[in-house]
C-alpha cells in the first residue's frame, strides 16, 4: 500500500522503543526474525546448552573438540601419554 500521509514517520516505531520488557516471552518466532539478525555478540554468556549446538550425540566419556573455524564434533580422548599442544579435563569442575 503507497504512502498516503504527510509524513512517512507518524506511526513508524522508533529506534530502541520495543525491549525485552514489552515482549510477551515466547511470541517471536524464527519466522519473525530477519536473516543475521541475532549474533553471538547480542546471546548472553552461557544461554546455549549443549542441545542447541549443531552436532550429533557423542557418546559417554568423549570430549567436545573444535576445528578451529567452528565445526564441533565429538571425539574419544587420547589414550595414555600427554600432549604437548592440547590440554584435556576430565572430572567434574
Amino acid at each position: 500500500m503507497p504512502f498516503l500521509g504527510r509524513s512517512p514517520d507518524i506511526g513508524a516505531i522508533s529506534d530502541n522503543s520495543v525491549t525485552s520488557a514489552k515482549i510477551v516471552n515466547a511470541t517471536i518466532v524464527e519466522a519473525d526474525l530477519a536473516d543475521d539478525a541475532v549474533t553471538s555478540a547480542k546471546i548472553a554468556d552461557n544461554q546455549i546448552d549443549i542441545a542447541r549446538l549443531n552436532v550429533s550425540d557423542g557418546t559417554n566419556g568423549q570430549l567436545l573438540k573444535t576445528n578451529g573455524s567452528g565445526t564441533l564434533s565429538f571425539t574419544d580422548p587420547p589414550s595414555g601419554g600427554t600432549s604437548r599442544s592440547e590440554t584435556f579435563f576430565m572430572g567434574l569442575l
